[in-house]
Parts: C-alpha cells; structure tokens; sequence
C-alpha cells in the first residue's frame, strides 16, 4: 500500500495509470484482493486511470473466479458507457473460456442499448462454433448500427466458415 501512494504524486494521466495499473494488479494476485480494492476506491484518480486498474484487477481476478470478477467490474460502473465498456471486457474475456456461462451471464445483466457492442463482440465468437445461436444474438442487438455491424460480421464468418450451412443458418434477413 505504501508503494502505491508514492506513485500517485505523479502527472495525472498516462505516466500514473501506467505506473499504478501493475502494483494494484500485482497486489491483487498476492491474495490482497480486498486490500486492493479497499485501496483503489477512496483514491483521487482520473477517470481513465480508474478504469485501466479496474480493468487490469477483473482481468486477474477473472481467472480465479470468473462470476465474482464480472459482477464486481459490471457493478462498479456509474454510467451508461462505463457499463457498456464493462460488458465489452467481460464477454471478452469469458468467451474465450466459456461461451455458454458467458452468455447466460449476459442476459441476466439485461440487454440494454448499453450492452449492443457486448452483444456484437459474443456474436462474433460465437460465429465458429455456434453458427445458429450468433445469428440470433447478433439480431437481437438494440442498437441498430451495432445490430447491422454485428449481423454483417456473423454472416461473413458463417459463409466462411460454414459455406455449406450458410443460407439455412441465415435464413431470411441476410
């Protein structure tokens, strides 16, 4: 802890955050966690500071426990493009481990304007695999150019990589 407040003297901005951003996150993985957190939050930090050690915190925590982590990153955000910018590093991250918690996960966080680009982003993982379920995510998407974006994407992957399959799985609208 005594480490960290001699670096916040530092320039607000990139020279901080990128100084900050490993200690937090190396104290966090020493088994700190609520150490870590209890330190970040009362901390005269800039907002894109905030985010990047955030960030860098759910990302060590996500590989211990994934659920916690996620919540933890999703819960902290205070507005709109906070939560959006949460939901985007979570499904990330959790699609490359588990695609199908990840998507349960996402629906029970409510599928709000804000969490379009989150959608498009599991859309697009879920192309290869799950070719049926990525079309239907990615037409379910509330904002209609993330929506158009994300649907576009999926069926090029799909004809790609499912050319066979191509136009049962994308049926009508594409």
């Amino acid at each position: 802890g005594a480490s960290l407040q001699n670096l916040l003297p530092l320039r607000a901005g990139t020279d901080r955050g990128v100084a900050l951003t490993p200690a937090v996150s190396s104290w966090f993985s020493s088994g700190k966690n609520q150490e870590a957190i209890q330190w970040l939050d009362p901390q005269p930090l800039e907002p894109a500071e905030r985010t990047r050690i955030q960030d860098e915190i759910a990302r060590r925590w996500f590989m211990k426990d994934r659920l916690a982590a996620a919540d933890w990153l999703v819960g902290r955000a205070t507005t709109p493009a906070e939560r959006a910018h949460a939901l985007e590093q979570i499904t990330f991250q959790w699609t490359q481990f588990d695609p199908i918690a990840c998507g349960e996960w996402l629906v029970r966080q409510g599928t709000d304007p804000s969490a379009s680009r989150a959608m498009q982003i599991y859309a697009d993982r879920l192309a290869s695999s799950f070719p049926a379920d990525a079309v239907t995510w990615a037409r379910s998407i509330p904002d209609p150019a993330s929506r158009e974006i994300a649907v576009a994407k999926v069926a090029e992957r799909i004809r790609r990589l499912h050319p066979d399959r191509a136009a049962e799985l994308l049926g009508s609208g594409r």
